[in-house]
């Protein structure tokens, strides 16, 4: 039976966030509080609303069905994940927006936790009804017929497909549409741009660039064995990741990361996607072409299939593709948000420069040092995905960190371009177009 708190008792509460269905510490809150009394719903939040005024706008109160021991506070998160799953208004979690606390009180003494607090936009998340973000990626996915990659790249077919179910690469270049740059979704895509032309050396990377520069310029009987070998020299670079060819259905790639005894999902073509070529030009196939497709295939199952499921879902799901045609290497990113979008990061570098070029060798070990880093950025987003979920309260783009213009320009609002981020299209006053899409930061409650 639920018993309504003595008026007078205040109760504790953390906030915490989902993950996997369960709740896990907050690390930016990682401390209990002290809310009101459980006898009402605004006693106990009075005190929590003077601190954070919108606090019942972002986030959902949960209630065990029994408060959990605090102590010892080493082990407490141990005893919430033996809890069972946060379940979409059902189940052991309950969710408490008016009356008394729905759960028995609380011992006084020891110390226990009768309430938690999570961000509206995760609980959300668990309504599988509105997972809208996946519906219209799969939807949008699905509008371009499956086909192997290795038959989709050959030039005539992909401009061909691309006539009909357009993939945002970059090309061709249209007067009255640009793409929104992908560093706008992923901060770090921006940074890795940098690196490369005026990032900080990594000394110690100089004898694995001498590798790359000596081994990866040789010829190869076949292009297998030059698979292999990048395969090697990337892991090296990559901190030791294991780089493999990766099965998506009947279509095989040139290389992924091998999850195994590591705690990322199996996602085929997340975080990394590796594209090899014997020499410069091999067969009827674009390099471009074929590692853009693989990527949309791979993205295509793990969206479509249960068995992949996971909160990486509510990720922009960035990735950087890695192609090394022949003594070559370029790097490229990706990102989906209803659909695909790639673009190029790097040119391509040719590692068969000689020995004495130090500007290209410093180029190189650049180009080294910002694609680990850039690795090691798009591992967090799937060691941690709810920290880069896009939210639906999420209304700030995440590169540049802030704007602020002086200008003030009155236009007539057209229509929204995207389900997912505020973008719009609009026309200023005097029937002037304004031909990019224009982004905004929105003050929504």
């Amino acid at each position: 039976m639920t018993a309504t708190p003595p008026a007078t008792k205040e109760l504790k509460y953390m906030f915490a966030h989902i993950e996997d269905d369960k709740l896990v510490k907050d690390p930016d809150n990682p401390k209990f509080d002290y809310g009101g009394p459980g006898d009402n719903f605004d006693s106990f939040i009075a005190p929590i609303r003077k601190q954070r005024p919108q606090i019942h706008r972002k986030w959902v109160l949960l209630v065990p069905e029994t408060p959990i021991m605090y102590a010892p506070s080493t082990t407490f998160w141990n005893r919430v994940a033996e809890c069972p799953p946060v379940e979409y208004y059902a189940g052991y979690w309950r969710v408490w927006e008016s009356g008394p606390l729905p759960a028995p009180v609380p011992p006084i003494d020891p110390v226990s936790i009768s309430v938690f607090l999570v961000p509206d936009s995760q609980y959300a998340q668990l309504n599988e009804e509105r997972d809208k973000l996946t519906d219209l990626r799969v939807k949008n996915i699905f509008q371009r017929p499956q086909k192997a990659p290795s038959k989709g790249a050959t030039a005539s077919t992909f401009i061909n497909d691309h006539k009909s179910n357009p993939i945002a690469i970059g090309r061709p270049k249209q007067d009255d549409f640009y793409h929104v740059p992908i560093s706008l979704f992923h901060a770090e895509f921006a940074q890795f741009k940098e690196d490369i032309v005026s990032g900080a050396l990594d000394q110690e990377l100089s004898p694995l660039a001498y590798r790359w520069l000596k081994e990866l310029s040789g010829f190869f009987e076949d292009e297998k064995k030059r698979e292999s070998k990048f395969h090697e020299l990337l892991s090296d670079l990559l901190d030791g990741y294991k780089v493999v060819k990766k099965q998506i259905g009947s279509f095989e790639t040139d290389g992924g990361i091998d999850p195994n005894d590591l705690d990322l999902p199996d996602l085929l073509v997340k975080p990394l996607l590796v594209e090899v070529k014997i020499e410069f030009t091999q067969g009827s196939c674009d390099a471009v072409f074929e590692i853009v497709l693989y990527d949309q295939e791979g993205v295509r199952l793990i969206l479509s299939n249960d068995n992949y499921k996971g909160d990486w879902r509510k990720t922009r799901i960035p990735s950087v593709l890695v192609i090394h045609n022949g003594p070559n290497v370029q790097a490229l990113g990706a990102v989906y948000l209803t659909d695909q979008y790639v673009e190029v990061l790097s040119p391509s570098l040719p590692l068969y420069f000689s020995e004495y070029d130090t500007r290209s060798m410093e180029n190189l070990l650049r180009f080294m040092t910002a694609l680990r880093n850039l690795f090691r950025s798009l591992l967090k987003v799937y060691e941690k995905p709810n920290d880069y979920a896009i939210d639906s309260d999420q209304v700030s783009f995440p590169y540049p960190r802030s704007y602020r213009s002086s200008t003030t320009v009155w236009f007539n609002y057209i229509k929204r371009v995207s389900q997912i981020r505020l973008v719009f299209t609009a026309r200023t006053e005097g029937d002037q177009d304004i031909n990019h899409q224009i982004w905004i930061r929105a003050l929504w409650s």
